[in-house]
Order: C-alpha cells, then structure tokens, then sequence
C-alpha cells in the first residue's frame, strides 16, 4: 500500500519487486501453483520466529507478491540464528530472529540468481532481540554480571569473549 502510495503521489515511478520470508512457506506454495488461495503448510518444525511462525500466510502478501513480480523464501531456525549472530558480531545489532529472516530471504534468492550482485534491496527488519530473547539466549549460554566500571568491561570483552585481544 505504501509504495502505491508512493507511485500515485508521484514520487516514484516503479515500485520495488517484493520478496517476502517465511517459516513455512505457504506463500512459496501459492506463488508455485499459481492460484490465489493460501494454503495452510504443515507445521514441520518448531520455529525461533515466533512473530512470523503463521503456517499460512494471507492473500494480501500473495498479492503483492505476484504484482510485483516476487518471490518467498523459507528459513529455518539454524539459518536464523547465523544471521542473528553474525548481525550481532559484525555490525553490533541484536534484531529478533523474525526481523532476520528477510537477510536469510536475500541470501537464497541472490545465491538463486533472482537477485543480481548489483541489484540494491532492502530489508525491512522490525523488532528488536529484546521483544524474543530467548532463541538468543539459549545459543550464548550465560551472561557475565560485569561491574559498572569501563575497565571491567574491557577486561569481560577480552577475557570472555576474546575481542580486544
């Protein structure tokens, strides 16, 4: 809606392919059979996505998807929470892992060649890791009570966790 919005206002003169992740991958079902209804997927796993962990998605995304031209992709626990910690690693963000799956989207539908090297993409990531802690929390285990000091800080950073070596 925001980027028809955008075009009827005149303030764009194309409105972006839309690539939506998923869990489950209803939608990836419907995009493939070419109807338009959405059909409940089987619950295959447990998901660490909580907030997208619908096994069915809904027509409205379907069709944005097809009038865009787009795609959906699936990802699963272990790929979300590589992208959790990478993001947290390299760049010092701690998103939710919901708010990575479009990061795990973009990496299968570039290694698909849906997405070229060039092409500029957006991800729209909306939740921090404190609205779902606990995928995060389980993987690093227990966190250090450092005293409010910047010098046991350093000292945690180093001897804990090894940066600043």
């Amino acid at each position: 809606k925001g980027f028809e919005a955008l075009a009827a206002a005149g303030w764009t003169r194309r409105r972006p392919r839309m690539a939506a992740a998923e869990i489950y991958g209803s939608l990836g079902r419907a995009l493939a059979g070419g109807g338009d209804a959405v059909l409940e997927a089987p619950k295959t796993h447990d998901t660490i996505a909580v907030s997208i962990g619908a096994t069915r998605s809904t027509y409205q995304a379907l069709a944005a998807l097809r009038a865009s031209g787009g795609a959906a992709r699936s990802a699963g626990n272990d790929e979300l929470s590589e992208w959790e910690a990478r993001l947290a690693r390299t760049e010092g963000l701690w998103f939710e892992a919901s708010s990575v799956a479009p990061l795990a989207a973009i990496r299968q539908l570039r290694e698909a060649g849906a997405i070229g090297a060039d092409a500029r993409v957006v991800a729209v990531a909306t939740a921090a890791g404190l609205k779902d802690p606990a995928p995060a929390a389980a993987r690093q285990g227990e966190v250090p009570v450092v005293p409010p000091s910047i010098d046991a800080a350093i000292d945690t950073l180093r001897n804990v966790y090894g940066f600043l070596a």
